[in-house]
């Protein structure tokens, strides 16, 4: 073979040995597969922290007060002070929205609720009560799943209210009207940044009853206000 045919097998052989690299660079990521994604949880948001939720009032994730959106945290806190009702000034300042809870563990210490607010289901941790202030932690969960534990895991009596969320005073009340073995109940709840936080209170909030605890939602399933003496 002359110079020139060894030249020639030895550009199309390099050409040959190009072409394969190039080959496999392109289909090297092709082959590559992606790791398996851990199934999600069911019944929980994907964020990787419990959505915060100070309230939830006509069905939808409700709002702090004073925020005009939505906060997930990986930590929650309450500031709550409760009322009595003076008059029934409040009826027409609000459409009520029907609420169902139980209590898969209610004690001192802690209280893990299951709640149907409109069509949405919320599962609500909440810590010890000290003063007007204590943790809460709450999860969006399947509305038929909160169907399911209300039915098959909370125990009798449950907590069956309509909430009224009405703004005064640059404030947003809840006023609960209780049903069932709570029937004649009525309370007003207001949340605030902090405990020493001023507001205006209306004109139909009574007495406060903060610190009598027979008022906490959880009591009144142990002990029902029609029960009261």
């Amino acid at each position: 073979m002359n110079g020139q045919g060894l030249a020639t097998s030895h550009n199309l052989l390099f050409s040959q040995n190009l072409n394969k690299s190039d080959s496999r660079l392109r289909t090297a990521p092709e082959k590559r597969k992606a790791a398996p994604r851990r199934p999600p949880v069911a019944g929980i948001r994907q964020t990787g922290y419990p959505v915060h939720a100070r309230r939830v009032t006509d069905g939808r994730i409700g709002r702090p007060p004073g925020t005009g959106h939505l906060q997930e945290h990986t930590m929650g806190r309450e500031i709550e002070r409760k009322f009595l009702l003076a008059g029934d000034g409040w009826r027409s300042l609000a459409e009520g929205v029907p609420y169902r809870q139980g209590y898969l563990c209610s004690s001192r210490e802690r209280t893990v609720r299951v709640r149907i607010a409109g069509s949405r289901g919320l599962l609500t941790v909440k810590g010890p009560t000290r003063g007007a202030t204590r943790s809460e932690f709450e999860y969006e969960i399947p509305l038929a799943d909160a169907r399911e534990m209300l039915d098959t895991l909370c125990p009798q009596p449950q907590i069956d209210k309509r909430r009224y969320t009405i703004p005064a005073g640059g404030m947003v009340w809840e006023v609960d009207e209780f049903f069932g073995v709570n029937q004649g109940l009525i309370v007003a709840e207001i949340e605030l940044e902090h405990e020493d936080q001023d507001f205006v209170r209306p004109e139909w909030i009574g007495a406060e009853v903060t610190d009598d605890p027979r008022y906490a939602n959880a009591a009144l399933c142990a002990a029902p206000y029609t029960t009261w003496k």
